[in-house]
This record gives C-alpha cells, sequence and structure tokens, in this order.
C-alpha cells in the first residue's frame, strides 16, 4: 500500500535559489502560489503505455509532490513505439510497465516522490489522492466504479485514450471544483483618465484590453471618489468590485451607411452608483479574477449526455470543418461508446486489427446506442442524426493501435489537467475528442502491407499496422534537419526515436544547437539531466535519443543556423533534406530557415510554445504560405519619456532598470576600451553620434572614469562604492528633485495658444514622486549599493566584496553633496529625440566638449587598463545582475509610489524570460508529429492541419494552412502605372532558373531576358537588400540601367557589364561562404520591351553545375 509521508520536501526548498533555478520558466507562467499549491498535490496514474508515460513525464516535471505509477502488465516489444522508457530488456525480463519505468522518471525532478504500487486498485486507494489518471484499456463499467469513488470524495479524475487515429479525453473535478484564475493572464492594470456621472470610464492609452462581464476595481482615487477605492484584506475578495461592459459607437462607412465600432479605451461600469460630478482625476483601475465554483457530471452521466449548456455547437472538436460539416465529435462520442459496448461483450477485448468483421459490428453497436439516446427523453442525451459508417469503422479498425504522435498530443493534456486540480486555469468541459482520420483514409495501403506477425514483433508494429511496411522503410530513409534542442527539440528527438525516423540504411537526421544545458533547461528539457549541466544540447540529447532506440542515425552540431554557418550548412546540405523542424525561441533564426526551404523547396515544421499556449504550422512547397508571409504581431512597446521621467507601472521600472544596467556597466565601459585603444578614431565617431548634448554627456561621463587612472592609480573597490553612491544621489535623489522643480505638485498644464488652464499637471499616468537620500539602514538602499558596487569591481578587475557590513562602512563614509536648484533643465514630455539645445546652450556645449576633448588627448592613455565591459546574463544568481534590477526597480518604484516587484519578476522581465512549460511543448509537439506523417505521405495541404491552442482556457482550433499568395497586378502610385507579375500569380515558391554557368553580366542579362518572357533588367542586386538599405547607401547594385545617373556612375556600370558576375556579386557582397556554393538568389527591377515595369520572382543564378 502507498503511504502518505507527513512532510514534504518542497516545504524547505520551496524558495530556495536551485528551487527557483530550475522552476524558472514555469514559475513565469503558474507564479509562486499555484507552484505552491502544486506542491502538495498526489497523483495517481494508471496505465504507463504511451499515454501513461509521457503524462508521467510532464507532470512529474510540473513539481507534485507525489507520482504513483499503477500498471502491473509486463512490457511487449510493441510498447516501444509509444513508451520512451521501456527497452528490449524490459520485454525479455517480463518486468512490469510501471516498474520498468520509474527509475528514469523518477530522475526527472528530484523535488517529487515518484513509487510505483502493485496491490489491488481499490476504493482505499484511490483516497489517497488528490488525482486519478486513468490511461490503461479498462472497460466503461470499470470506469465508472472509479469515477464515482472520485467524484464523491472531491478527487479529481482524468481519462484518456487513443486508438489508430482518434483520441478521447474526460476530465471530471467534482461537484464543487474552485477556479481561482480561468485563464492565467496578468491581471489588466490602465491608468484612469475619466468618469462620467453615469460610469463610463475613459482610461489612458488607445486600449483597455478588457471583455464584457469582466470584474475591475479602483485604487488611487481622490477626493468624492476615495470611497469607491478598493480594500484588500488577508483571505478576502477585495471591496468595491464592479463589473464592465464594453462600449460601441457608431461611424460611416464610405457607402455613407452607419456602422457600430468599438470604443477601446473606455467600458461602462454595471452597477454603479451616479456621481454628482464628472471625475478628471487620479487613479488606478485594475481587473480582478473572482474565484468560481464549477460543476461537474459523473462519468455515468456525461457518456450519455456529453453537452454542457456552455457549449452552444454541440460536442466540441478542434477542426471547425470537421465539426460543421460532419459534426464529428459526437460522432467520435458514439465511437468511442461502442468500442466500450463492444469491448463488455467480448471479454474486455478491442476490436482486433484490422478485422472487418469486427469493425462492422462497432458500427451496429454505435447505431444502437444512437437509437437508445433518441429514445430518452428530451435534451438528457446525445443525438445526432445519423452515424458516420465510414468514421465508426475506421476507428474500430484500428483501435488496438498507437500514434506517439497522438500519446504526446493526450500526454500533454492530461498533464496540465492535473496540474489545474491546484486550481488555476479551466479544466476541460468535459470531453475532447480529436481525430486525424485523413492518415487513414487519404492514402490508405494495401491491407497485405499492414498485416503483422505476432511471432516476428517489432518495435513499430503500431505504425505499420496503420500505414504499411513500405510507408516505415520510406518513413525510415527520411533525411531531416532538427534546428533546435530545448524544450521542442527534446519531445521531437523522443518522436524521432519512437518514429525511426532516419533510421534506415539511407536515412538521416541532422541536429543542431549552439546552447549548453543550463540548470533552468531541466524542467521541461527532458532528455537532460543534473550532470549534463554545461554540455551540449545537440549531443546530450541526441545520446539520450540512441537510448531510446538505438538503430537511430544522427549527426549533431553546436553551429547556429544563419548566413554565417553557410560553410557547415551549405547548398549541397540543404539539396539532401527531405524536410527542415524548427524547435527554435527567436523570429530571425525562424526567418532564416524558412528562407532556405523556400530557396531549396523543402517542407518545414514550425511550431512554438508561451506557456498555456502553442501553435504549430505546415509548410510545404508551392502548396502553402511560408512561415515569413506571416505577419509577426507587434509587441507593446513602452515610450521612453514614460520610462526617463513618468512611470506608472512596475514594468516601466524594471525595463528603466535594466537600461540603466546597460548603460553603466555595458556601454560606458566599451566606449572607454574604444577612447583608450584609439582616440582618434573615438573622436571621429563620436562626431557621428546625436547631437552636441549626447556628445557631450559621453565625455563628461568617460572623464569621471579616467580620472580614476590619473599617475597610474588604479581603482579600489572604495571606489567602485563611491560610484554606487554616486549614480544612488543622481539617479534617485537629484534626478526626482530636478524634476519637482520643475514640475510643483501644484503645476498645472496650460494651452500654449490660448494660454487656457488645462487642469493639474500630475493626474493620470504621471504620478508625482518623492525623492531619495541614502540610509544605510534602509535595506533597500544597502541592496542597491552593495549590487552597484560589486558590478563595478568587477568592471575595474577588483575582487568582490559580500560583506554587507563592509560595504556599509564604506558608505558611511561617504560625503554626500546637497542638491542644488538646476540653472535651466529639460525634461522630455512626449515621446521623440531628445530636445536639441538652444542656440546659446549649443555654444557653451560646443566649447565644452572642445576642451573635455583636448583635456583627454593630453592623457597618456597607453597606461590605462582596459575596463571589462558586462554582458547581462539573467540564469547567474551570483553576478549581482538581477540583484542590481531589483534593487533599481524597487527604487524606482518607490520614487513613484508604484507597487515593488519579487525578484523573480524583475529577473523575468528584465531577461526577457519567455514562460515555457512541458506540458505545452509535449502536446504540441504530438500535433506537429501526426503532420509529418502527412508530409512522408504526400498529402495535399488542405489535408493537413495548422493548430492555436491555449491549454488554460481549452482553446483548441486547427485548420488547414494558408494556400501560397499569389502575385496579382498592383496600381504604383508613385510610377502611376500599373505593373504586373511576369508570369501571372507566381508565389513565393517560384524562381527564375538562370543555369548558364559562370557568365559575365552582360551574358546573364541577355540570358534572363532569353529565358523568363523577354524581361530587360534595369537594376539588379542580391536577393534581401531593402529599400531602407538602399536609401542609406548599403544597396550596392551589380547593374543600374537609370538613364538619369551622374556620368561617373554610368561609367561604373558600364564597367560591370563585362565583368564576371560571381566574382563582382564577391566583390560587392562579400566572399560567398562556401567554395561548394552553386548559386546566389538575386532580385531585379525589370520591364517589358516597351519600358512598361513588371515584377517577377527572384532569380536563382546557378554558376556550377
Amino acid at each position: 500500500m502507498v503511504q502518505h509521508q507527513s512532510d514534504n520536501a518542497q516545504d524547505a526548498v520551496v524558495h530556495s535559489a536551485d528551487y527557483l533555478d530550475l522552476y524558472s520558466r514555469q514559475i513565469g507562467a503558474y507564479g509562486l502560489e499555484l507552484m505552491s499549491r502544486l506542491s502538495q498535490l498526489q497523483i495517481l496514474i494508471c496505465g504507463v503505455k504511451g499515454i501513461g508515460v509521457e503524462t508521467a513525464k510532464n507532470v512529474i516535471l510540473a513539481g507534485p509532490k507525489q507520482v504513483v505509477l499503477y500498471d502491473p502488465e509486463p512490457a511487449s516489444i510493441r510498447d516501444l513505439q509509444t513508451n520512451f522508457y521501456l527497452t528490449a530488456e524490459h520485454v525479455a525480463q517480463k518486468t512490469g510497465r510501471a516498474s520498468a519505468c520509474v527509475n528514469n522518471l523518477a530522475t526527472l525532478n528530484p523535488y517529487v516522490q515518484v513509487k510505483v504500487y502493485t496491490g489491488a486498485l481499490n476504493s482505499d486507494i484511490i483516497k489517497q489522492f488528490h488525482v486519478v489518471v486513468i490511461t490503461s484499456d479498462m472497460s466503461r463499467e470499470e470506469l465508472t466504479t472509479i469515477n464515482e469513488i472520485c467524484h464523491s470524495n472531491s478527487i479529481k479524475f482524468i481519462y484518456g485514450w487513443t486508438g489508430g487515429a482518434v483520441s478521447s479525453i474526460f476530465s471530471d473535478f467534482g461537484p464543487s471544483h474552485i477556479v481561482t484564475d480561468p485563464d492565467g493572464e496578468p491581471s489588466r492594470i490602465n491608468v484612469v483618465q475619466h468618469i462620467s456621472k453615469t460610469g463610463v470610464v475613459t482610461v489612458v492609452g488607445n486600449r483597455h484590453r478588457l471583455d464584457d462581464g469582466d470584474h475591475v476595481k479602483f485604487d488611487e482615487l481622490e477626493d468624492d471618489l476615495e470611497k469607491l477605492n478598493s480594500v484588500s484584506m488577508p483571505d478576502h475578495p477585495p471591496s468595491n468590485v464592479f463589473q464592465i461592459k464594453r462600449m460601441f459607437g457608431s461611424s460611416r462607412g464610405a457607402d455613407g451607411k452607419s456602422r457600430s465600432i468599438l470604443l477601446p479605451d473606455r467600458f461602462q461600469l454595471v452597477d454603479f452608483p451616479k456621481l454628482s460630478a464628472d471625475y478628471s482625476g487620479s487613479g488606478m483601475i485594475s481587473q480582478v479574477k473572482l474565484p468560481r465554483s464549477l460543476n461537474f457530471r459523473t462519468f455515468r452521466e456525461s457518456c450519455v449526455n456529453p453537452v454542457t449548456p456552455e457549449q452552444f455547437m454541440g460536442m466540441a472538436h478542434m477542426d471547425m470543418n470537421k465539426l460543421l460539416t460532419s459534426n464529428r465529435g459526437a460522432q467520435l462520442h458514439f465511437g468511442r461508446l461502442a468500442l466500450w459496448r463492444f469491448c463488455t461483450m467480448n471479454n474486455g477485448n478491442l476490436p482486433k486489427l484490422h478485422d472487418g468483421q469486427d469493425a462492422e459490428q462497432c458500427v451496429v453497436f454505435a447505431k444502437e446506442i444512437a437509437q437508445e439516446h433518441q429514445a430518452a427523453e428530451s435534451g438528457s442525451s446525445l443525438t445526432v442524426d445519423s452515424i458516420d459508417e465510414d468514421v465508426i469503422f475506421n476507428m474500430a479498425l484500428y483501435a488496438q493501435a498507437e500514434l506517439p504522435g497522438f500519446t504526446a498530443f493526450v500526454g500533454g493534456i492530461l498533464a496540465q489537467e492535473c496540474v489545474k486540480a491546484a486550481g488555476k486555469y479551466m479544466p476541460l468541459n468535459q470531453w475532447l475528442h480529436h481525430d486525424a482520420l485523413e492518415l487513414i483514409t487519404a492514402s490508405p495501403a494495401p491491407l497485405t502491407d499492414k498485416l503483422l506477425n505476432d511471432a516476428t514483433q517489432t518495435r513499430y508494429d503500431h505504425q505499420i499496422a496503420i500505414f504499411g511496411r513500405e510507408f516505415q522503410k520510406r518513413l525510415s530513409n527520411q533525411v531531416w534537419f532538427l534546428v533546435g534542442a530545448g524544450a521542442l527539440g527534446c519531445e521531437y528527438i523522443k518522436e524521432i526515436a519512437l518514429m525511426g525516423l532516419g533510421s534506415g540504411e539511407k536515412g538521416y537526421i541532422h541536429v543542431t544547437d549552439m546552447d549548453r544545458i543550463e540548470v533552468s533547461n531541466l524542467n521541461r528539457q527532458f532528455l537532460f539531466r543534473r550532470d549534463n549541466v554545461g554540455q551540449s544540447k545537440s549531443a546530450c540529447a541526441t545520446q539520450a535519443a540512441f537510448v531510446m532506440n538505438n538503430d537511430l542515425r544522427f549527426h549533431t552540431y553546436e553551429v547556429a543556423v544563419g548566413p554565417d554557418s553557410e560553410d557547415v550548412f551549405d547548398d549541397e546540405f540543404w539539396s539532401s533534406l527531405d524536410g527542415v523542424w524548427n524547435a527554435l525561441d527567436n523570429v530571425k533564426a525562424r526567418q532564416y530557415t524558412d528562407s532556405m526551404c523556400v530557396n531549396f523547396e523543402k517542407p518545414l515544421l514550425e511550431s512554438g510554445t508561451l506557456g498555456t499556449k502553442a501553435n504549430c504550422e505546415i509548410v510545404v512547397p508551392f502548396q502553402t504560405q511560408s512561415y515569413s508571409e506571416q505577419k509577426e504581431q507587434e509587441e507593446d512597446s513602452i515610450p521612453m519619456c514614460t520610462l526617463r521621467n513618468f512611470p506608472h507601472f512596475t514594468e516601466h521600472c524594471i525595463e528603466w532598470s535594466r537600461a540603466q544596467f546597460s548603460d553603466w556597466f555595458s556601454d560606458i565601459p566599451s566606449e572607454f576600451n574604444s577612447l583608450v585603444q584609439n582616440p582618434d578614431m573615438f573622436f571621429k565617431q563620436l562626431v557621428k553620434e546625436g547631437n552636441s548634448s549626447v556628445q557631450l554627456q559621453s565625455l563628461r561621463r568617460l572623464t569621471v572614469l579616467l580620472n580614476e587612472f590619473k599617475n597610474g592609480q588604479l581603482p579600489s573597490f572604495q571606489t567602485a562604492v563611491k560610484f554606487a553612491c554616486e549614480r544612488f544621489t543622481e539617479q534617485f535623489r537629484d534626478r526626482i528633485n530636478d524634476l519637482i522643480y520643475t514640475f510643483p505638485q501644484d503645476y498645472r498644464k496650460v494651452d500654449a495658444e490660448s494660454g487656457a488652464d488645462l487642469g493639474p499637471f500630475w493626474t493620470g499616468e504621471k504620478r508625482f514622486p518623492r525623492s531619495a537620500e541614502i540610509d544605510i539602514n534602509n535595506p533597500l538602499h544597502i541592496d542597491f549599493i552593495a549590487a552597484t558596487s560589486n558590478l563595478y569591481a568587477v568592471i575595474f578587475n577588483l575582487p568582490e566584496v559580500r560583506d554587507r557590513d563592509a560595504v556599509i562602512a564604506v558608505v558611511a563614509s561617504q560625503t554626500i553633496a546637497p542638491w542644488k536648484a538646476p540653472a535651466k533643465c529639460n525634461i522630455q514630455l512626449e515621446e521623440g529625440p531628445p530636445a536639441s539645445p538652444t542656440d546659446d546652450s549649443g555654444e557653451e556645449e560646443t566649447a565644452e566638449l572642445l576642451a573635455l576633448e583636448t583635456s583627454i588627448r593630453k592623457l597618456d592613455l597607453q597606461k590605462v587598463p582596459q575596463l571589462v565591459p558586462l554582458e547581462f546574463e539573467k540564469d547567474d544568481d551570483t553576478n549581482f545582475h538581477i540583484d542590481f534590477i531589483t534593487a533599481g526597480s524597487n527604487l524606482r518604484s518607490w520614487n513613484y509610489r508604484i507597487k515593488e516587484a519579487s525578484r523573480h519578476t524583475c529577473k523575468m522581465i528584465a531577461g526577457k524570460i519567455i514562460p515555457a512549460l512541458a506540458t505545452t511543448t509535449a502536446m504540441i509537439s504530438g500535433l506537429v508529429c501526426l503532420e509529418l506523417y502527412k508530409v512522408v505521405l504526400k498529402l495535399k495541404s488542405d489535408q493537413m492541419s495548422n493548430a492555436n491552442v491555449n491549454l488554460a482556457v481549452n482553446s483548441f482550433q486547427s485548420f488547414a494552412p494558408l494556400d501560397a499568395a499569389k502575385a496579382k497586378a498592383q496600381f504604383d502610385v508613385i510610377m502611376c502605372e500599373e505593373i504586373k507579375p511576369v508570369p501571372d500569380g507566381f508565389t513565393v515558391w517560384d524562381k527564375v532558373n538562370i543555369d548558364v554557368g559562370d557568365v559575365t553580366v552582360d551574358e546573364f542579362l541577355a540570358a534572363v531576358e532569353r529565358i523568363h518572357f523577354g524581361v530587360k533588367i534595369q537594376l539588379l542586386f542580391k536577393k534581401g537588400i531593402t529599400d531602407s538599405m538602399i536609401s542609406a547607401g548599403q544597396g550596392k547594385a551589380l547593374y543600374n540601367a537609370n538613364i538619369y545617373l551622374g556620368a561617373e556612375t554610368k561609367q561604373r556600370f558600364a564597367s560591370y557589364r563585362k565583368r564576371n558576375l560571381k566574382s563582382l556579386y564577391e566583390e560587392l557582397y562579400g566572399l560567398l561562404p562556401s567554395p561548394k556554393k552553386r548559386f546566389v538568389m538575386l532580385d531585379a527591377v525589370v520591364s517589358d520591351a516597351s519600358g512598361n515595369s513588371l515584377v517577377i520572382p527572384p532569380i536563382k543564378y546557378i554558376f556550377k553545375l
């Protein structure tokens, strides 16, 4: 029997540095409160085949208190298709699945107890757990019994199954489950601009980003509205919470008709007390997430009536097209019920593989069940007009087979449901069926090809049963390039091992990742362990995969994919591939691999995650859009005037502190080194840097540093503390005092033209600040000075001093000059570059610039040592970087009366850490693997699926990829002519192939005219040069036929015509990355024989056979 332990190992370490480092990306999504609740959960997982081991892996990485495995069934060789921890040795020794996997699972997370239970699965055992997950092939009656025990004891019950190309998930969180945060998104905070008497709130900025039904609270309202400010008490919801309703206005379109439009900057407060007058004072308004109580149906009830009142479209399905055209969700539900009935009638056995008679019997059962539901009381049962016999038949025909893509998909969702048991995010409602039956129906293999030999079982039998032996051979001989071996990469490498991709004589998998393993990776990159920290990701990941499947053939690299590595990943490399698999975390690298796939006409599997959200995109040559054709959503940026002088959110203070780090500890030391190394070059470059104010500020800062090296002296740690105190004083006292001096608390805005009073200056997003004097008894002050001093020590090549008392002693000895009112003070009020100096100040600054330059040039800089510029590193908790960001941010928050931030929040924002979860990663990787099958099967793009998923709110959407955009004739308003594409309707995949060998420019121009519709090149240059690069003089042309060019330029281009094109290309754009390079991509501006402008695809100039 499994025993509960009285103490939890996590209790003592929940906030330790190691714990925070390990879980940093997960905490970014979950938060510490959920992590604390999660660490108390005890979870039972019944069934450790593919779905079971995936669920266990993801749950253990998440960090519950205990995970107990139950599966006494001995491992079989066919289990190796979906269970990545089973081996041939386990099969030979007939080891139970749970016992075979427990050791590997236990090493995933040292903070989680992982055990095996081998006794009877009875009520007493079940009641010991908070969550019970069933993934084994139990009958409907067995599931009903276990579910009723769970439901009546408030134990979360989760069920997952997959068979063939279908999966089913069920979730029951009991008669009353409290959700504290349904979506996990940060609460929206807005600055109040105006509140009308009737409760219409207008916020500062363009949009409030709230939805109908959201709740909000007020803070910092003044005067008569102060009574509406919310008051928070421990363990109680905030007071004065109001529901909101979005507001709409009207607008007339070009046709004169009135249209309703959303007013994004205002909303109506529901049940808001009417005010005596409008309000235009200060205030903040914050979204409040109120707890919600949910009630779930039992498994018995939900099998018959799975559709809840909230599901207005009926039984859900990811694919809206399947849902609308065939009610696919309901059909799959009847198929699942029919399979259970078949099991009941056949001693618990599923239909035999490929047995048409068994499959037909399931169709009969599905029809019987549908008739029973029709006969029941209206609204009490799921009904359909008719049973889709093909769907049920194909479900039954392959019900015994499991695909690793489905097990990863289901395992990711089940694990996320376990996390939801801790109270955050919305549990499933209550069923989720999914299918990829197009894998079976779109390209069916001959049945004889799918027959299995029980006497000689193989690890790929599940795949063979569905796709056939010829497909398995084709799969094993594929050559793919996996770019990235991080979280997604680890999941894909695991899937590669399970599928046997690239394991044949002609197959190969290339894997590259330039990164080394860090502790923070271990929470979701499950192929790595503690002793791998510091090692190559690509090497360790592939080594782990070899243990799963020693037939694999890998070539690993530690090279970033990009223009600089085209000598490694050359033309021959890209040409050899069958496809590319992106597992990257930045857009630039994704766009580069996408461009290579376009150039070499290779399919691309693209995916990404952000906390509980994920997406995947399938790119197929000549059928779909490329990745780069998709428009990236622009991030909201913070105006510089806000960061400099008027922060009003915590994020503003963190970003400001991060900017100071770069300025003080990276930019200035780098400038100092440039000056010391080559003064002439430095001053030549300085005149190009901004206006005289910017240049003067740079020289003043450098002069201060140079003074520390006069007469051969070197800085000491006391110097570092002095600099830290100066930074404190200038930023948190003097700059604030300057601002208050310029704009006193009673300062009012005045219209520049009319002189009319526009109201108080310090209102809305402008918060009246307060200044700080260094106080050695204030821990925050010492935090900042200690961190700043030690960063300066590193720059000066001095040893660190971690003794706070020693730092305090030096601070106490410092003499801080009193603040003096500035003679003039330029405060930037609006977004834009800093104001230019006046004529008088310009003359003064120019004189000071000259004086400082003269003074510096007199110094013997050869004796001045180099400084050590710092590169911001967020994941080293000993380097003072995050300590500085946190202290600096919170001091600035104190200045402006803004809520201070935790160290972890500062680390997440300043380090731009993307929240990442093992559950989301596993789920989306499973969907991508299903699409890989389609790519290898060469299905058409309309049978493939892109997906957008948010596990937090159970948003599952799949849809066909967009067709490749076709070029159309467009009117050019500058040239005042219609520009036609040649050929009409070409796409990003089309190219003008000029395969004429190594030729001159003239010969190339003639070849293009001869080969491509008689077009004449007017301008020729390297592909990828933008208009802005051309305007800046960086877009050198290989040929330019413009008759208006100057005589010298004309002569130059005339001489180019006789030059070898390849040599000229290298002269203008640099040497080719590899001697094996066979072609270059060119862009051209062209016209027809009459001079009419045309547009053509990029030119692929092939100069080497």
